[in-house]
């Protein structure tokens, strides 16, 4: 009975021994997988932070991406703007031009009927003069 009693504390002593191992084991499995959780919850928020700073770029690159084509459109329209009155101000000066062209023309025409009357003005002062005599 002694044996028998001895051999049980035996076995109570290793299935503690073994349950202690185990234990101990899980333990440091627990230890390794709470480190590891650790790195992939630090790693989550580098990666979120990140996400977060790229989105933020994304959000000012889109801004500045629409003030530039809002610029480009105002651009644009001033462009259309200033053709439209250099249209204007080619369309004018042919206009002004020819119109001085024509004025030029009569200023000639003009220019010769006077030579005309004054040649027989002289012509009619000459027999004047050579009447009056």
């Amino acid at each position: 009975m002694i044996d028998q009693f001895k051999e049980s504390v035996a076995t109570i002593q290793k299935s503690m021994e073994t349950g202690r191992e185990t234990s101990e084991r899980l333990t440091t499995d627990n230890a390794n997988l709470s480190e590891k959780l650790k790195s992939l919850a630090n790693e989550y928020e580098s990666r979120v932070s990140l996400l977060s700073k790229q989105f933020d770029e994304l959000l000012a690159r889109e801004l500045r991406m629409k003030e530039a084509l809002e610029g480009e459109k105002a651009m644009r329209e001033q462009i259309d703007k200033y053709t439209k009155k250099y249209n204007e101000l080619h369309h004018s000066l042919n206009n002004s031009n020819e119109t001085f062209e024509r004025f030029k023309r009569e200023m000639e025409r003009m220019n010769g009927n006077l030579i005309k009357v004054e040649k027989e003005c002289r012509k009619w002062k000459t027999k004047y003069d050579e009447a009056a005599q």
